[in-house]
């Protein structure tokens, strides 16, 4: 009876389509974060800049900043 209310009223559809465009920018963001992460520049500072940060030696916006200057440097 619900399922045929919302199938009625379309909302089925838009939540399909609403799932659908979240699953899209969910790959589109764990691709990112692959290529993000095995770039070699990136790659090589992570773990120091996770400890700076762990250590309260910098922030977690100047680390993402450092990360994301090497990344787009090349």
């Amino acid at each position: 009876e619900q399922r045929q209310a919302l199938q009625a009223s379309g909302e089925a559809e838009r939540r399909r389509r609403e799932q659908a465009r979240a699953w899209m920018w969910s790959l589109v963001k764990d691709g990112l974060e692959r290529a993000f992460r095995q770039h070699p520049e990136v790659a090589a500072r992570i773990a120091s800049l996770e400890r700076e940060v762990e250590d309260s030696k910098t922030t977690p916006a100047r680390a993402a900043r450092s990360l994301l200057e090497a990344f787009r440097s090349s």
